[in-house]
């Protein structure tokens, strides 16, 4: 083998572990692909309609179609680069929301950190079981540290993130970790 393996002194059981990776629903993007969807189809309706010949076959409408179509697909692009590229992370020693494709950010807090944990289910959100999970950290306890926004069962993570407060062992095997 060559080069340096990096040296771990803690053992396999005290290290951390990925608990779960959580994306935003697509729910929560609904009227952004219905949007999308009503532009391509006015502009595939165009093209359909020019080489049918109910239209006049010139370039401005050939252009005008296509730009609706490119246009549905780049809202439909866009849309999926924001919900893939936002990740809620619970692991078992913090929870971590990591944005961005290029320069990526990772915002996270321990669960030690923690002082509570709530979550907001609107009405519009209900029947497509989402909301939010908002966790607030001791130091700033009106405002939320972290906000996992449009999670698919936010009762659900919100008890998961419970447990893990409730079961953080003494002493902290992040204890090393700077913070």
């Amino acid at each position: 083998m060559t080069g340096a393996e990096p040296v771990c002194d803690l053992p396999v059981e005290k290290r951390e572990k990925l608990i779960s990776i959580i994306y935003t629903k697509r729910a929560a993007f609904l009227i952004y692909y219905v949007i999308a969807g009503v532009v391509s189809g006015i502009g595939l309706l165009s093209n359909v309609t020019t080489a049918a010949g109910f239209v006049i076959q010139d370039m401005p409408a050939w252009i005008l179609g296509m730009t609706a179509l490119f246009t549905g697909a780049v809202i439909v692009t866009l849309i999926e680069v924001k919900r893939r590229f936002t990740l809620y992370i619970i692991t078992t020693w913090n929870l971590r929301i990591r944005r961005g494709i290029i320069t990526r950010t990772t915002t996270r807090v321990f669960y030690d950190e923690i002082l509570s944990v709530q979550t907001s289910i609107s009405a519009d959100e209900k029947p497509a079981l989402m909301g939010d999970v908002r966790v607030f950290k001791m130091g700033s306890p009106n405002e939320p540290a972290l906000v996992f926004k449009s999670v698919h069962n936010p009762e659900g993570i919100r008890e998961v993130i419970c447990r893990f407060i409730q079961s953080t062992p003494q002493p902290l095997p992040w204890s090393h970790i700077k913070r």
